[in-house]
């Protein structure tokens, strides 16, 4: 009986299994790019932003457009106005 425990303790361990290739996200298309962290961006990169937003949901007022507005008073050296 101890011999086949000693027997099973020197079996060598099953092979490792392969790694899989990852594959992309089910809903991400490889030529599109994430949007890019408010804290990261440029200046220049929050007008962008600010004048697609304006333009796309029809104004600065949501949460997204007001963070933007809060960045680009901070980086300009103003203070943020108060909502």
């Amino acid at each position: 009986m101890t011999e086949s425990k000693k027997e099973e303790k020197t079996k060598t361990p099953p092979p490792a299994k392969e790694a899989k290739p990852q594959e992309a996200a089910p809903g991400a298309e490889s030529g599109k790019r994430r949007q890019a962290k408010i804290s990261g961006m440029s200046l220049a990169e929050i007008e962008k932003a600010l004048e697609h937003t304006q333009k796309n949901m029809g104004g600065l007022a949501s949460h997204y457009a007001r963070t933007l507005l809060a960045r680009k008073a901070f980086l300009s050296g103003r203070k943020p106005a108060i909502r």
